[in-house]
Parts: structure tokens; C-alpha cells; sequence
């Protein structure tokens, strides 16, 4: 079975070649939210973004390339979805958006020997932050636009290990991302924007999230058999508190639902310690039940054959 794949580049300095037809997000007075969950497949034969109804599992293909899109994200009145494409030179990935209800594609970098992935939208919808790594620099850092395309600013980067999967908290005012390197496991990491501090929250974590309310933080973190299971804490580190068990599945947090009551999870089935994956699959996780649901399974949608949720959830 084919596995996702994270796309990982490095890079460096700041030449910013902005495409000057992107189209300014603005959120419209009559919402137009459409509610489903963004997929990552190769169901085509190559990555393509759909997005698929929980309830139902009926699926709407979104993008339709022969270059890899991956890393949607909807912006805040589902109107949109931003992601990520190596369709202009095979090679380095750049963010475009989508307009949901057209499928009309814009092209919103155009940053010569860069990569720009993961991109996700802030709670008002004026900007999103997204990893940005350079050819020349083996490093990567966190870096916001406006919606446009336009006014690209590096917030921070290390020098010490690679910043990956941001996350906005509800209020706009900092990101989650989580910091790898130096031979140790994932950290997680709370980015104020203002300042481009980071506070670390969380030994052991990756990807995080905030709930709807930011209150809480949900992250996945490595046992001790190398499977992923699923961590609750307070928004400022504290009263971790382990959720699931399964010494057999590993699940990383994408997402969590609108109402605050579910939890996305991207799931293998096996350990992959022992090169032993008999599944993969995206499931919700109840958080007042524990009940797990299936969302998107090689039984559930026939001839896809790797799923990724590409944390986004209307």
C-alpha cells in the first residue's frame, strides 16, 4: 500500500516574486461555508486535494493536476481552500488557492529555489502562515502573507532544527508549530507573532492544535512501541492527559471539528517499527464518547489508495 509522504525542502533568504492577479480574501456577509473535511490522495493517480462529507463520505474532487497539490486549508467562510503545488517546475512548492464553488485556481507565490507548504488561514481570514524553506539553507522557519499573496514576512526561524505544521489559536494572536532536530523527538511550541518568540508547551508532540475555544491543545505523541497516540492539555502546557491506547494504531491530530466535540485523526493501522502498515485511514474521534468513525478508508472510498487530512475541518 502507498503511504503519504511529507514533503520536506530547505532553504533560505527572503526574494519575493509575488503574482500580482491573486484575488483578496474577503468573507462575505452570508456565509457560504461549506461543511466537509479536506483528503490528500492519489485516488487519480497522482496527489490531488478532495473534500468528502463526514456523514455521508460522498467526496467532490477539488484540484485536478499532474503535479503533486497537497496542504489544503479552508479559509474561514469555506469559500476558498489554500494549498500547496509543485505544478510550476516539478520541483519546489508554492501556495495557490482554490475558489470552492468555480474551482478556479490563483497562483499566489511565485518565490524563485522555495518551498512553501503547509499554509493555513488565520481566524478573519486577512493571512495566512504557512513553512517556508530555501534551497541555500537547511533550515526551515514560519512565515505569514496576506490572503493576497502580497507582503511576505518571515517570523522566525531557528537555527537549531526545522519548523513544521502551524497552527492558528482562535484569537489570531500566535501560532502552535513544532519544532524537529537534533536527533530528539518533535517539540511543540507556541510562536507569538508580535515578538517571533517561542515558548515551548510540550516534550514529545506533533502536529498540534487548538480547540475552537483555545482552550485546549491536542497533539499526538510516540509511545514507548512507536505509536502515536492522542494527548489533551490545557492551552498553556499544562495537565496532559493521554486519550487513546491502542497499542496497534497511531493516530495524529489534524484537526478539530467546528463544535469542539470531535477530533480528526489521520490513522495507520500496524506498527511501522516493523515495517508491519495493514491500513490507513481518517476517523473522528468523539471526545465525550471516545467512539472512533470512520471517514475515509480504501472500504469506504474504493481505489484510493492513501489518505492524508490535510487539517481542515468545516
Amino acid at each position: 500500500m502507498k503511504q503519504s509522504k511529507l514533503v520536506l525542502a530547505t532553504g533560505i533568504s527572503m526574494l519575493a516574486c509575488i503574482a500580482s492577479a491573486a484575488p483578496t480574501y474577503a468573507a462575505p456577509a452570508a456565509s457560504t461555508a461549506v461543511q466537509g473535511i479536506i483528503l490528500r490522495s492519489d485516488k487519480d493517480g497522482n496527489s490531488e486535494l478532495y473534500s468528502i462529507d463526514p456523514a455521508t463520505h460522498a467526496s467532490v474532487r477539488l484540484t485536478n493536476n499532474l503535479a503533486e497539490d497537497m496542504d489544503g486549508s479552508w479559509s474561514p467562510d469555506g469559500g476558498f481552500v489554500v494549498f500547496s503545488s509543485n505544478r510550476g517546475d516539478g520541483r519546489h512548492f508554492q501556495l495557490y488557492t482554490l475558489n470552492y464553488a468555480t474551482k478556479a485556481v490563483t497562483q499566489l507565490t511565485t518565490v524563485p529555489n522555495a518551498n512553501f507548504v503547509t499554509p493555513v488561514w488565520s481566524p478573519d481570514g486577512s493571512t495566512i502562515a504557512f513553512v517556508s524553506q530555501y534551497d541555500s539553507d537547511a533550515t526551515s522557519g514560519i512565515s505569514t502573507m496576506h490572503s493576497d499573496g502580497t507582503g511576505i514576512k518571515e517570523v522566525t526561524r531557528s537555527k537549531t532544527f526545522q519548523l513544521q505544521y502551524p497552527a492558528w489559536s482562535p484569537d489570531g494572536s500566535n501560532l502552535l508549530t513544532i519544532g524537529f532536530g537534533g536527533g530528539s523527538a518533535p517539540d511543540v511550541y507556541r510562536l507569538t507573532l508580535t515578538t517571533g518568540k517561542l515558548q515551548l508547551l510540550a516534550h514529545n508532540g506533533f502536529p498540534a492544535v487548538y480547540s475552537p475555544d483555545g482552550t485546549q491543545i491536542a497533539f499526538s505523541r510516540r509511545d514507548t512501541n512507536f505509536v502515536q497516540q492522542v494527548v489533551l492539555m490545557k492551552a498553556d502546557g499544562t495537565q496532559q492527559q493521554q486519550m487513546t491506547h491502542d497499542p496497534q494504531v497511531s493516530r495524529w491530530v489534524a484537526d478539530w471539528s467546528p463544535d469542539g466535540k470531535q477530533l480528526l485523526l489521520n490513522e495507520l493501522v500496524g506498527n511501522p517499527a516493523n515495517d508491519n502498515v495493514q491500513d490507513i485511514g481518517v476517523r473522528t474521534l468523539s471526545l465525550e464518547s471516545s467512539v472512533e468513525t470512520n471517514i475515509a478508508t480504501n472500504a469506504t472510498l474504493p481505489g484510493f489508495t492513501y489518505f492524508s487530512s490535510e487539517g481542515s475541518w468545516r
